[in-house]
């Protein structure tokens, strides 16, 4: 599939409610995704996207949970485009899941 994640977006980082960038993942599978083990606390993903790409988020929470895009801010710089997720609460012991959806810019 064109503009898909391990293809496009080169890193993902995670920041505390604070705005500091406490871990950075990088894909641990060919479908882009990724593991963080992180404390209990408030966390917004940032997902980069390379240097001048031709691909741009999908519009959020449009359609199925599992399938649609849960970056719900896209700045797109030619040098930085990025996404940005809404905050997650990550609890003790669960598991959350933050995922996005690209097209190509047309």
């Amino acid at each position: 599939m064109p503009g898909s994640a391990s293809t496009t977006a080169t890193e993902r980082s995670l920041a505390n409610n604070t705005g500091e960038v406490v871990t950075r993942a990088y894909p641990n599978d060919r479908d882009g995704t990724y593991l963080a083990r992180l404390k209990p606390g408030r966390y917004v993903v940032y997902v980069y996207l390379r240097t001048a790409s031709t691909v741009d988020f999908t519009t959020p929470d449009v359609g199925d949970d599992a399938t649609d895009s849960d970056i719900v801010t896209s700045i797109r710089e030619y040098w930085a485009p990025r996404g940005l997720s809404a905050v997650v609460e990550v609890r003790d012991g669960s598991e959350s899941v933050v995922d996005f959806g690209l097209v190509p810019i047309e």
